[in-house]
């Protein structure tokens, strides 16, 4: 079993390995060769590259153990009702936006602000969401959880912020990493996660581009959405045990 771990974890350190190297290289090069290219795109960049190359040698690289190294394997999370995910969405979402407060007292959280542009949109929103979290939550937490969940947990969150360029950012996506893998462990659905980010990432561009003149207006939804985050999370504590009709895998992916 010891061996079995061993495998597992050299599965996922490998392609991780490689994609910090590309992505850090790539910034190296486009910051020597100061293009002249908006934040967001420049950010694609570096991030794509990196990605892909992670994602195709961990899957040439394919573990499968065989029945005398696997003892007692562990279950994948089981699917919930998709209205557990949506709770958790909105739940989720609120406890990022207090760690992004709290991050920002003690660091310079300014960085570079995206252009309100529609590539800025689509990296931020779409892009990066769906991208990070089939490698993080997808790739990464799906084999390292099947050491022990508790590990694979903490293992991709400590992948996730060392891919992270800022101390800020570092220290944002440990906590965000662990919400985020909470998410797909107890909803057992990719999208819930992606969904989660996309939302916290678009509060971000909005607020930092089309409402950047109006912090009151930011201020208000982010006390909406922390109000109404507290408000799921008490509604999924209570009918997390309910028995609601299952939708089978046919009729939705996860």
């Amino acid at each position: 079993m010891e061996n079995n771990n061993i495998k597992r974890l050299l599965h996922t350190l490998f392609p991780f390995i490689l994609f910090v190297f590309i992505q850090r290289l790539l910034v190296i090069l486009t910051g020597r060769l100061d293009l002249p290219l908006e934040p967001s795109l420049t950010e694609l960049l570096c991030f794509l590259p990196a990605g892909a190359a992670a994602v195709l040698l961990f899957r040439l690289k394919t573990y499968a153990p065989t029945a005398e190294e696997e003892h007692e394997p562990i279950a994948p999370p089981k699917k919930s009702h998709p209205l557990h995910g949506l709770l958790g969405i909105v739940a989720a979402v609120a406890v990022m936006i207090v760690m992004m407060f709290l991050v920002s007292v003690p660091f310079d959280t300014s960085g570079a602000v995206p252009h309100r542009s529609l590539l800025s949109f689509l990296s931020l929103v779409l892009i990066h969401p769906i991208a990070e979290e089939y490698i993080f939550r997808g790739l990464f937490y799906g084999e390292l959880r099947q050491m022990n969940p508790i590990f694979g947990c903490l293992a991709q969150t400590v992948m996730f912020a060392i891919a992270h360029q800022t101390v800020a950012g570092m220290i944002y996506a440990l906590g965000s990493g662990i919400v985020l893998a909470y998410l797909m462990e107890n909803t057992g659905r990719l999208w819930v996660p992606i969904a989660a980010h996309a939302v916290i990432n678009f509060r971000s561009w909005l607020c930092l581009t089309v409402l950047a003149e109006e912090p009151l207006l930011c201020t208000m939804i982010d006390r909406i959405f922390i109000v109404g985050g507290f408000v799921c999370f008490i509604l999924f504590l209570i009918i997390r045990n309910a028995p609601l009709r299952e939708i089978p895998d046919s009729e939705e992916d996860a």
